[in-house]
């Protein structure tokens, strides 16, 4: 992991809750945002995610079911600008009280094609942001499934049928890794349960924007998932791969001065090397 400003990065993400049979412990309420919000006194964070050199192209993944797969975690990089998409972009340690009130939307996940997509309004990616302590769906698209979650939240959720959501609410701390417990070992997507709004993904063009940050010294953190595979596990009858573990996702640490009505701006390069393993 390669750091533009060293500094410890603490941001607030997800657990688990769900209706019936699945249900588990009250946790603790999420703070409430913006009880201390001033709107004339906040800037503008924007900039763009940039690829500098060749774009790497990894090999498919072999599947005993639906034949080779593509690596879902290969860099997404626009032929015109250069820039990648699907890059998570956010702040660290900001006080929920003084950020501006929740505006991101409810966000569900999906799992089946041989991908797991985090669903937000009319886009589906790799990466999401939901508020902690709120519910969140997660349904299959293809018939059976089995969803697995690994860091904040611990669980797997078989959907025997498509299109039949379970629910469950993230309320602890951390980033959730979701991979897939049938034979498409490859699939994982992340989902950010957080106690502030400023989370963004980068678009097809690496374009990113957060709204009414609280002025200040800011860290900004840039997170994106590393396609080298670290380990694989397999079923000791059949031999073929059940679990699939990639390396660390690589983040840029950055230190912004945000001042009330302006716009810091970020323009950050990626290329194989932050990727490579050290």
């Amino acid at each position: 992991m390669r750091k533009l400003v060293a500094a410890a990065v603490l941001f607030a993400c997800g657990c688990q809750r769900s209706p019936g049979d699945w249900a588990s412990p009250a946790a603790p309420e999420a703070p409430a945002t913006g009880a201390r919000f001033d709107p004339a006194n906040a800037g503008t964070i924007r900039g763009r995610i940039r690829w500098e050199g060749d774009v790497p192209n990894p090999p498919p993944f072999p599947s005993a079911k639906s034949g080779p797969r593509p690596n879902p975690h290969a860099p997404r990089v626009s032929p015109v600008t250069q820039g990648v998409a699907g890059v998570a972009v956010f702040l660290a340690s900001v006080d929920p009280a003084t950020a501006k009130p929740w505006d991101l939307p409810t966000p569900s996940v999906e799992i089946g094609g041989g991908l797991i997509r985090i669903r937000t309004g009319e886009s589906a990616a790799a990466v999401g942001f939901a508020r902690r302590g709120g519910d969140v769906a997660m349904s299959s698209v293809d018939g059976f499934q089995m969803l697995r979650a690994r860091g904040a939240a611990y669980f797997t959720l078989p959907f025997p049928t498509a299109g039949q959501p379970l629910t469950r609410r993230f309320d602890t701390a951390g980033r959730v890794e979701f991979s897939s417990a049938t034979v498409e070992y490859w699939a994982s997507a992340d989902l950010f349960a957080c106690d502030h709004p400023y989370f963004a993904a980068t678009d097809s063009d690496g374009i990113f924007a957060l709204t009414d940050v609280p002025a200040g010294r800011r860290e900004l953190v840039v997170w994106v998932r590393n396609w080298h595979v670290e380990s694989v596990e397999h079923d000791p009858e059949s031999g073929l791969i059940f679990r699939q573990k990639y390396r660390p996702p690589v983040e840029h640490r950055v230190a912004l001065d945000v001042v009330a009505g302006g716009t810091a701006v970020l323009n950050l390069p990626l290329s194989t090397k932050d990727f490579d393993p050290r």
